[in-house]
């Protein structure tokens, strides 16, 4: 005997109906949404583990940074297993590496470390681009997103290995916070008359990503690049 038909034979035996089934609520409804949109996005990468902020100001400190930067080997891998589909991709790696091989500092001095973080930086946005790219099929119901997912997860975890962590904002929040943030990248608008929703974020295309460092004074700085999204405005 199943354990439902044990439950209603309990109930004929005291001479008690068994309770009816309540419709669904529209708070059950809401939780059934939720889970669904979070079927279709990657899975969160492992908690990064707290890294000291980036010096360089030797040769030794450079060759360990230097090793971080050519740990690609999961990536490569990826391509190598997605060649047909991801090309594009394969073309973004390759011009990574260039990037990387131009970044051996010619001297070490105080300045150094700052040279080396806007280097990395405007390597590491070629991998946002990439994640924006995955984000987009992802948000596809009509697409695959298995070989998407698994990219923008290895993405991630590479740039973590470097330091570089990804922020968290979500639709909804203060675009102010946004802004404060000082990245060139401007959003798009889009109006709206409801004054809830005003200077609000609407969508996130690329979360804002930061590394932080000791400048030339041995004090902590952080570098905030690369993130894109739209807000809501006033009409």
């Amino acid at each position: 005997m199943d354990v439902i038909n044990f439950i209603k034979s309990l109930f004929a035996k005291s001479g008690r109906k068994p309770p009816q089934a309540t419709k669904p609520v529209e708070a059950t409804r809401e939780v059934i949404k939720r889970v669904e949109e979070t079927k279709k996005a990657p899975a969160a990468p492992p908690p990064m583990k707290q890294m000291p902020p980036l010096q360089i100001r030797s040769e030794r400190e450079w060759k360990d940074f230097e090793k971080k930067l050519y740990k690609l080997n999961k990536l490569d891998q990826f391509v190598a297993k997605n060649s047909a589909e991801w090309k594009w991709f394969a073309k973004s790696l390759d011009k990574v590496k260039k990037d990387i091989s131009k970044m051996t500092p010619e001297e070490f001095d105080e300045y150094t470390t700052e040279a080396v973080v806007t280097a990395t930086v405007n390597m590491s946005k070629k991998f946002l681009a990439a994640l924006d790219s995955c984000g987009r099929t992802i948000n596809n119901p009509t697409k695959d997103s298995t070989a998407a997912k698994e990219l923008y997860n290895l993405i991630e975890e590479y740039l973590s290995g470097l330091g570089i962590r990804s922020m968290n904002f979500k639709a909804g929040d203060d675009y102010e916070e946004w802004a404060d943030l000082g990245m060139p990248e401007m959003p798009i608008t889009e109006v709206t008359n409801d004054k809830n929703k005003y200077n609000t974020l609407k969508e996130i295309y690329i979360q804002p990503h930061f590394i932080e460092y000791l400048d030339e004074h041995d004090k902590k700085a952080r570098r905030v690049f690369g993130g894109q999204c739209a807000a809501y405005g006033r009409r």
